[in-house]
């Protein structure tokens, strides 16, 4: 196909790893320009992080083995990531058991962890010693089940005649080796400590999947310094550098498929309310959108048989729910180094049922705590997760419900399962409690929301014998043209899914491909061509058709003593909703999130505010007239509404911005509207409302009514906005309320307006 704006030498479906190893592997391989399309506002998948004001979470990596030396995953990840990646190595212990009668810290040395635990349990030194050589044993079973996938004959069948052998072993489950060598219930219950890791309880999981996790982590843990979301930046900036793109918001429906060959994708483009189909057209479609969604959503129902023959015999993993936490000080003053710590109050793993069942009814027994913000490097604000497994049937009455606006019994039991976490990792980690100052709990129907797996599935399929016994699910499939690639192709989580896309993209490079890619990574692992770890973000070489453009800086006006206006000069007018926000990098792989205050033709507004410090800070202070930016957008649904309710907006700071499109849009519409503005501030010269209200005055009439707290000032209630909406009776059930700012504030007032009988509430975060 000759390149057009829509034609690609590949497409993938979803950012994820895989999806972005396979592009980043597919480009600098054989430089291939790739598309890749993200269903939602964020790339990368599990990999993403998500921020409430100053803090940060990543929501799906905790921690990551065999980063150091000369394994294959760190010279893959340094390979597309072009080496700009540093892992932090966790201290010793990195992990932690809390069971009953046990607080036992893993070592970050496979030996001394063996060590240790004869030393606790001399009597089953027998066990211990064939647990470890059994490991090794299943784990060397499952690489070569995972190449036998690929390569080509006569090397996938050597592979897996050699698996014969080993392959009782392997796909026996973990509790079964337990039976076998009469292992008892206390060591038990340390070595099945990490089921959590790949997300199948002793009696469900094989022993390889086991093996393969255990064996990851025999040289310690590591995690990303600046947190996740660096990888997907940094993995995309390769794949623009050969002319390919990711593009956000775009939800692939269908596979296109002509004369028994995948050659295109068919998306439906999220941005805007008016979505709008676009086709995109490739030789190669990979989807990295998990086998399940691939097969039921995405290729026609005649062809499902033929390609993915042994469907019917896997099923979805287990989900989770997580309790984020942003802490007023460092968990170093309670005695945290860093370490995860699993906590339990039973020594059985086995009941996924009952474990559910438990933290429903608001008396969870088993968590995992992580503690991002000292693993990553960060020093100022920190962040805790406390992850639970669980079944996601509980929460599938609400599925259908929208997110974020859920009823009243879901955010009860949201509110349930926040204190009961809390409670529970307090009793094992005292004094978290007292500094935790935010906290925010995601369901398995967030994760439904934003990765499309069934019922929130954390790992993607099971790994039960079923999935692991037959070879049907390979990154090539029977339909021409058509490659899977992730951790459902390979094995559970971050680096799983790493090994995914290395399949898919060995597997279109043909016989050689995999030594290719080995070759290529080893030799840029091994010289470390030090030039690579100073690459700039591309910023003028933006496709015309992708979501990312580079603005020029026009004006940048001070507002107060830390916020401040800047106007950018887009190349090309971009629609938005009123609402909606942008991303802009601040450094060569990192990005924050601005609400926009205004588009008018080619000016882009945003309102940002400066005081708290930071590399996004130096970067703004520092941008000078005439300079560009790189930005994404629009991204968001944080929208106005079209109802013909009085509209109240409430404010704090740079919360307006969000809310002046609005009430441009309001201010514009053909019938007389009403409205009334909420605007917090501290001090009368934090004020600067003014300066863009008076602008209104068509078919909008804004009562506008500044909440200012640390001073009297006439004009002016004197407090803060949750003071005067106490006193706000009049149309409160028949109004919409538009709330925007800090996280506290946004939950103040909703959580108020709530009580108040209020039934229309959408915000926006910072």
């Amino acid at each position: 196909m000759p390149p057009t704006e829509n034609t690609f030498d590949a497409i993938v479906i979803g950012s994820g790893i895989g999806g972005l190893a396979a592009a980043a592997l597919l480009t600098k391989i054989k430089k291939m320009r790739v598309l890749v399309l993200e269903k939602h506002f964020e790339i990368g998948g599990l990999t993403h992080v998500f921020s409430r004001g100053r803090y940060k979470w990543d929501v799906g990596l905790h921690y990551v083995g065999r980063m150091e030396g000369e394994d294959l995953p760190k010279a893959l990840f340094d390979y597309i990531t072009d080496g700009r990646i540093k892992w932090n190595k966790m201290k010793d212990p990195f992990e932690r058991f809390v069971f009953p009668g046990i607080d036992f810290g893993v070592p970050s040395e496979k030996r001394e962890f063996k060590r240790l635990l004869i030393k606790r349990y001399p009597d089953q030194k027998r066990q211990i010693d064939a647990y470890f050589r059994d490991v090794v044993r299943a784990n060397r079973r499952q690489v070569r089940h995972f190449l036998a996938g690929f390569l080509p004959h006569p090397l996938c069948d050597a592979l897996r005649l050699l698996n014969l052998f080993a392959n009782e072993l392997a796909l026996m489950t973990l509790e079964q080796w337990f039976d076998k060598y009469k292992v008892k219930q206390e060591l038990r219950a340390v070595l099945a400590a990490r089921w959590g890791d790949y997300g199948a309880t002793p009696e469900v999981g094989i022993f390889g999947i086991h093996a393969m996790v255990m064996r990851h982590y025999f040289q310690g843990g590591h995690f990303p310094e600046g947190y996740s979301s660096r990888i997907a930046s940094t993995i995309e900036q390769v794949i623009e550098k050969q002319g390919g793109m990711v593009l956000i918001n775009r939800e692939a429906t269908d596979i296109i498929i002509q004369d028994n060959r995948a050659v295109g994708v068919r998306v439906i483009n999220h941005a805007l309310q008016n979505a709008r189909t676009e086709t995109y057209y490739a030789p190669c479609i990979i989807s990295n959108a998990g086998i399940s969604i691939t097969a039921h959503k995405l290729l026609p129902d005649s062809l499902r048989p033929k390609v993915f023959a042994h469907l019917d015999r896997v099923s979805d993993g287990c989900s989770s729910v997580a309790l984020y936490l942003a802490l007023k000080d460092s968990p170093q003053t309670i005695g945290i180094t860093g370490e995860n710590v699993w906590i339990s109050e039973t020594l059985d793993h086995s009941d996924i049922d009952r474990q559910t069942d438990e933290l429903i009814g608001g008396n969870p027994r088993k968590c995992f705590v992580s503690f991002p913000s000292l693993k990553s490097g960060e020093d100022k604000r920190h962040t805790v997760e406390i992850v639970a497994l669980v079944n996601s049937g509980h929460f599938q009455r609400w599925k259908n419900q929208r997110w974020r606006q859920r009823d009243d019994d879901y955010c009860a039991l949201k509110s349930r399962i926040s204190d009961s976490l809390l409670d529970l990792a307090e009793k094992y980690i005292p004094g978290l409690k007292r500094l935790v100052i935010y906290r925010e709990l995601s369901t398995p129907l967030t994760l439904e929301h934003f990765t499309g797996r069934p019922g929130g599935s954390m790992y993607g399929l099971l790994p039960d014998a079923h999935r692991y016994r037959t070879n049907a699910f390979k990154p090539e499939t029977s339909l021409q043209g058509l490659y899977l690639s992730g951790s459902d192709v390979c094995s559970v989580g971050i680096v799983g899914g790493l090994m995914g896309g290395l399949a898919a993209a060995s597997s279109i490079l043909g016989g050689a491909g995999l030594f290719r890619i080995i070759a290529a990574a080893r030799i840029r692992h091994r010289f470390n061509r030090k030039k690579l770890l100073r690459l700039k973000p591309v910023t003028k070489k933006l496709s015309p058709v992708g979501d990312k453009v580079s603005a020029r800086l026009v004006e940048k006006n001070l507002l107060t003593k830390s916020i401040y206006e800047f106007v950018y000069r887009l190349p090309a007018p971009v629609a938005f909703l009123p609402g909606q926000f942008a991303k802009i990098m601040y450094s060569d792989v990192d990005y924050g999130s601005y609400s926009i205050a205004d588009i008018q033709d080619t000016r882009l507004r945003f309102i940002i505010d400066l005081k708290f410090g930071g590399a996004y800070v130096d970067y703004f202070y520092n941008l000078q007239m005439g300079e560009f930016s790189t930005i994404r957008l629009p991204i968001g649904d944080f929208t106005l509404r079209p109802t013909s309710n009085r509209k109240v907006f409430c404010a704090t700071g740079t919360g307006i911005s969000p809310l002046l499109p609005m009430l441009k849009t309001l201010d514009s519409a053909p019938d007389k509207q009403r409205a009334t503005l909420f605007f917090g501030c501290r001090y009368r010269r934090d004020n600067f409302i003014e300066r863009y209200t008076a602008k209104f005055g068509g078919n909008l009439h804004l009562d506008v009514m500044p909440c200012i707290s640390g001073e009297q000032v006439d004009g002016a209630y004197f407090g803060r906005v949750t003071g005067l909406l106490h006193e706000l009776d009049d149309d409160i059930h028949s109004s919409d309320f538009y709330i925007s700012g800090n996280p506290a504030m946004v939950r103040d007032v909703a959580s108020l307006l709530e009580k108040k009988g209020a039934g229309r509430i959408y915000y926006e975060k910072f």
